[in-house]
């Protein structure tokens, strides 16, 4: 932050991936606080919001997270390792455990991969067992609707200038938000919107289809 600070003039900030609003509302609302009190009067925020929500994009959110299940595994297991590592002990194998993923609706669209303990698992070092059926988050992704993420801004002291899809594309629910300080709606910030971002074209992702129902949990092999 210190570098961004040293920046003189105008500025435009960055986040094209489905990035900084990815969590749980507190924690989204935190993060955009944090770049709110960094922008100054003419600055924009750009953000890229992945804004498929269940039941209706049920069918994209899975196959976005699960065209290469076997990559993921290998992901995953070198997590594995590299955690044995860390504590100086063998206690992550993989025959303990299932790999699982999920669908959630509540309290907005998520998707979460996660571990089931199938039995007991000691970490002596730790003097922890995590018992059968326990379950531990590897990762997760949460996604919000522009009423949602307009909210969001307006709590963080943000106003939304403009909100762009490209026409077309595939990935039709994904919003971007140009975004300045609340207190700078400036003739510089309208042009920006207006001309240099007026070809919406770079907006592009892959159409996927789903093997679940959303809700429902599944492991793989």
């Amino acid at each position: 932050m210190s570098y961004v600070k040293g920046i003189q003039g105008q500025r435009l900030f960055l986040s094209l991936g489905s990035v900084l609003c990815n969590d749980p509302w507190a924690e989204a609302l935190n993060h955009l606080r944090y770049w709110a009190e960094a922008l100054r009067p003419g600055d924009l925020l750009l953000v890229g919001m992945d804004a498929h929500l269940l039941p209706k994009d049920e069918d994209k959110i899975w196959k976005a997270y699960h065209s290469r299940d076997d990559l993921y595994r290998q992901f995953f297991l070198n997590g594995f390792n590299q955690v044995n590592k860390a504590i100086g002990e063998e206690w992550f194998q993989e025959e303990d455990w299932e790999f699982m993923a999920q669908l959630e609706e509540q309290p907005t669209t998520r998707h979460r991969f996660f571990f089931r303990a199938k039995k007991d698992v000691t970490i002596h070092k730790l003097n922890r067992t995590l018992k059968e059926g326990e379950e531990l988050d590897w990762f997760d992704s949460h996604k919000y609707g522009e009423e949602s993420v307009r909210l969001m801004c307006h709590k963080a002291g943000l106003s939304v200038i403009n909100v762009m899809q490209a026409p077309g594309s595939e990935f039709s629910k994904s919003f971007l938000y140009y975004l300045s300080s609340a207190s700078s709606f400036s003739c510089w910030s309208q042009t920006v919107t207006n001309s240099f971002f007026a070809n919406p074209s770079f907006c592009r992702a892959i159409s996927t289809q789903s093997e679940r129902g959303a809700g429902s949990e599944r492991g793989w092999r």
